[in-house]
């Protein structure tokens, strides 16, 4: 986790998952401009790291649009994006589609 998503829970959380997905030692998050699959990353992981993220915080990122733009910065933003426009009273068994 960087030191910029220390204030951001859903930075911290985008993060904390992507961390996880590509087996990066805690502390050595990447930083916001870091590109999934420059990184190591491949399909099948951009696929569970986005499932982390619909379980942590409920909401849902196509899979397309992540491989279009597989940048740390971005998904944070889509996720933000995402949170914004989900409902009141809005649970996780009806994550919010983007």
């Amino acid at each position: 986790m960087t030191d910029r998503t220390a204030d951001d829970p859903i930075g911290r959380v985008v993060a904390e998952e992507w961390a996880a997905t590509l087996s990066i030692p805690p502390g050595g998050g990447p930083p916001g401009d870091a590109d999934f699959f420059l990184a190591g990353g491949n399909s099948l992981q951009a696929a569970r790291l986005l499932a982390g993220i619909e379980a942590r915080l409920g909401v849902r990122i196509a899979l397309r649009s992540f491989m279009a733009d597989a940048r740390l910065g971005t998904l944070r933003e889509e996720c933000a994006h995402a949170l914004r426009a989900v409902p009141v009273g809005n649970d996780s068994d009806h994550a919010h589609d983007v």
